[in-house]
């Protein structure tokens, strides 16, 4: 997707930029002349970025000075954009002012600031003439995603970089990066886990490294699961304490939530470094302080005889359901694959398979995740690598890749698709999804299949692993008028999950191409239903 205005800055400016944009902190980086990764720093000085705007009425402001306004002015901030990509603006509605904006667009405010920043570095390293504007600086960027984001989530996020500005290169599975920049490369091969617990998302993924190459075998994930969620473990205790104490509930204003929520943050990143820490709470019935503890002394906890008058917060005893739920989407990603045996056959994939666990994502500071996983796995974790950390290794990771991209790196990645691809047929009477392009199958792909076409038949794209075009969501749809008869679809899937149908008819060769966009946000249910049963899909051809 590659503007044809990109400009030429020299041998000294870098070929193109990383972005991890994330759901709390944004970060990029660079690779420099010497193969070397750079983080880009903002222009406070910071590593990373807060996803955070804030509008005055005028303009809108990102980061750190958005971030800073959540007290004195919280009217119209706006943080965790990134758990709403891919919702319709109905569903997702950020309302500013009279008008209602979706996420793509809060999005592409994010980058801006970020792009901004890269070329205020790039100026001020001299990559760069210092007369060089806004407009005219577009390197290309690889930007971070989820594993788990379907096509219409990874295209609402390249739609958000190009209308931030930026020539957007592709996209690349957040896992995925991390595993470029913890660099586990070894001769002998290696099944990798990738557990990426960030602020607001979850991903993990399976992957088989030998050598330069690396295939990714599954992922997993959860879009509403991250260290956000523990934050909230720890101001529902501060609301509950606040009122078991005073007899009288916390005020509930904006200034006092955000109050709560800034002494959660704080309270789970100092019970990441030491065993526990008190926090002080002024409201208006009076003062009140609590003392939370990061987890009981070992072999401490029985329920059977808890105290009901005890109310000391364990931290670990108190995310247990979302350390479970982590767990649980670990052993999905596992339940997808399968490991040769001697004999020929093929056998569950199970916890002592997993040869290394890489952590990356701010929220695996816990304690309660590497506990987890060691108890799971042994001691096998690497999450300290000379350079950089959980919160920039994304970053890194998305630079590296687009040298694969850009054909500079001698490293090989082999992503897979993130959810079932199909089409609707018409089989014995009753609309089925008939999948062309499996879940986890490597990228890219492409699959042909022949079909019969009715008169003024449309080909519907589905997104899901339901045969029912009800329980799948509807990608795109394409009339196909007069090519009826025999016909050729092929689906394909690029490395960075762009999705293109093809129809050719058999007889004439005229074709039909469709770069499959996400017309509709609805679900496959609604929209399926409101084009009536007059619509026919293709056949199954006999």
């Amino acid at each position: 997707m590659m503007s044809d205005s990109v400009t030429d800055f020299g041998a000294s400016c870098p070929s193109h930029i990383g972005i991890d944009l994330g759901t709390t902190f944004c970060c990029q980086a660079y690779i420099d002349e010497q193969g070397v990764p750079q983080i880009i720093p903002s222009a406070e000085g910071e590593r990373t970025t807060p996803s955070v705007l804030w509008f005055d009425g005028r303009r809108a402001y990102a980061g750190k000075v958005a971030n800073d306004k959540k007290v004195g002015d919280p009217t119209h901030v706006y943080e965790f954009v990134k758990r709403d990509i891919g919702k319709p603006p109905d569903e997702a509605p950020y309302q500013i002012g009279s008008y209602k904006y979706g996420p793509a667009g809060m999005a592409a405010l994010l980058l801006r600031k970020l792009k901004r920043d890269a070329l205020n570095e790039f100026r001020r390293r001299g990559f760069v003439p210092t007369t060089t504007d806004e407009r005219s600086f577009r390197l290309p960027v690889v930007i971070t995603v989820p594993a788990y984001f379907g096509e219409q989530h990874r295209r609402e996020t390249m739609l958000a970089g190009e209308c931030a500005g930026l020539d957007v290169l592709g996209t690349v599975n957040e896992p995925t990066a991390a595993a470029r920049a913890y660099g586990i490369l070894s001769a002998e091969p290696k099944r990798i886990m990738v557990f990426d617990l960030g602020g607001g998302t979850f991903d993990v993924t399976l992957l088989h490294m030998k050598g330069s190459t690396t295939e990714v075998l599954s992922s997993s994930g959860d879009s509403v699961l991250g260290g956000k969620d523990w934050d909230e473990l720890i101001q529902s205790f501060l609301y509950e304490s606040y009122r078991q104490q005073t007899g009288t509930e916390l005020d509930d204003g904006f200034a006092t939530s955000f109050e709560v929520q800034q002494k959660a943050l704080h309270a789970k990143l100092c019970l990441s470094e030491q065993e526990e820490t008190e926090v002080t709470l002024v409201g208006d019935r009076g003062e009140i302080r609590v003392t939370l503890k990061r987890a009981r002394a070992k072999g401490a906890f029985n329920p059977y005889a808890m105290n009901p008058a005890d109310h000391t917060f364990y931290f670990a005893e108190r995310a247990a359901d979302l350390m479970a739920r982590c767990r649980r989407l670990c052993e999905d990603a596992m339940r997808m694959i399968t490991v040769p045996t001697p004999g020929g056959g093929q056998r569950p994939f199970v916890w002592s398979d997993v040869d290394e666990v890489v952590l990356a994502g701010g929220s695996c500071r816990m304690p309660m995740i590497r506990d987890m996983l060691r108890e799971v796995v042994g001691g096998r974790l690497r999450h300290e690598v000379s350079g950089f950390d959980y919160d920039t290794a994304i970053a890194i990771g998305a630079a590296l890749h687009g040298q694969q991209l850009l054909g500079v790196a001698g490293v090989t990645f082999i992503d897979v698709a993130s959810h079932s691809l199909g089409i609707e047929v018409l089989l014995n009477g009753e609309r089925v999804v008939e999948r062309l392009l499996p879940k986890n199958a490597p990228l890219p792909l492409e699959v042909s299949r022949t079909y019969r076409a009715p008169s003024n038949a449309v080909l519907f794209v589905y997104e899901g692993e339901s045969r029912l075009p009800d329980e799948c969501v509807l990608r795109g749809r394409m009339e196909l008028g007069d090519l009826e008869g025999q016909v050729i679809v092929t689906l394909k899937l690029s490395h960075d999950g762009v999705l293109v149908a093809h129809v050719l008819h058999a007889e004439t060769s005229v074709e039909r191409i469709l770069e499959v966009k996400h017309e509709s946000f609805s679900s496959g249910t609604v929209r399926r239903r409101e084009l009536g049963d007059k619509v026919q899909s293709i056949v199954l051809a006999n």
